[in-house]
């Protein structure tokens, strides 16, 4: 954003809602004796229910769903109140073994050949589109990205660019 030419930054992107997170205290459920997945699986539960098995009825077939009371979706204080069966067949209450939140979360995400991007468009005002693009790619460069995570420059003068280098190979080519 404090490029010098750059105007009308944005990132296109992910409508976001809010969702309920439970993220495990692996140290506090340690000190419980809880498994992770048995915390994730319990809370899970509730919300989203859990297929136990099918019921057959009039030559139909029902999954037989169990998840929670709709009062116990109904706050945070209630899901950290959630029993968590341990393996001594004891409980822990899910709010002493994992941190309870509601947090933005993207109701869509583009896929392009099956990875995850978001656009970030700009407009080019008052420079050259090409210094600015220079200038744009030495500042990525420096960013280290995960592994999974890489970047790509596209527009007007990455395609003239393009362009130019192909002309000069053909016309390398020719002589």
């Amino acid at each position: 954003s404090d490029i010098a030419g750059i105007a009308d930054l944005q990132a296109e992107g992910q409508l976001e809602e809010s969702e309920i997170q439970v993220k495990v205290n692996l140290d506090a459920a340690g000190r419980a004796s809880v498994k992770p997945g048995d915390v994730r699986r319990s809370s899970a539960t509730v919300f989203s229910g859990l297929v136990v098995g099918d019921l057959f009825k009039e030559q139909k077939i029902f999954e037989v769903v169990v998840w929670g009371a709709p009062e116990a979706r109904q706050s945070l204080g209630n899901l950290r109140d959630l029993w968590i069966e341990k393996s001594d067949r004891t409980h822990v209450r899910l709010g002493d073994v994992a941190d309870v939140s509601i947090a933005p979360s993207p109701t869509s995400i583009k896929h392009e050949r099956f990875a995850p991007y978001v656009d970030v468009t700009a407009n080019v005002v008052g420079r050259n589109p090409a210094s600015v693009a220079a200038e744009i790619n030495r500042r990525l460069e420096k960013i280290e990205f995960p592994i999974e995570f890489h970047y790509d420059m596209l527009g007007e003068d990455v395609e003239r660019v393009g362009a130019q280098r192909r002309t000069l190979s053909v016309a390398g080519t020719a002589l």
